[in-house]
């Protein structure tokens, strides 16, 4: 195991592949946790629990939406068993910069 995957407590565009391919993900789970950022410090996000990688994928806006849309569902309760994939979007903004991201979109 590498070391940025061994102390990474949530998934990062690090842990996708690169190229269009992306990471099929079976939802286990949602779940409200806290994490660290270094704009806002402590804040509770909505966490994705995947079968396939034991840690979550951390859920903004943007992705629930997005699986919401995929799933024909906004009951985030409803989600488990259902997969998706994810990819990196080179395209990403965060404070006006790309800086590439995670997106879902339908299982390839």
């Amino acid at each position: 195991m590498r070391t940025d995957q061994a102390f990474s407590s949530y998934i990062k565009r690090e842990d996708v592949p690169e190229g269009q391919k992306g990471l099929n993900l079976t939802v286990v789970g949602v779940r409200k946790d806290s994490i660290i950022t270094q704009e806002e410090g402590e804040i509770s996000k909505w966490m994705l629990d995947v079968k396939e990688l034991d840690r979550p994928l951390v859920l903004g806006k943007t992705n629930a939406g997005q699986l919401a849309e995929l799933f024909g569902d906004k009951e985030m309760n409803n989600w488990a068993g259902k997969t998706f994939n994810l990819y990196v979007d080179e395209n990403v903004e965060f404070m006006g910069k790309k800086v590439g991201g995670l997106r879902i979109r339908a299982s390839q």
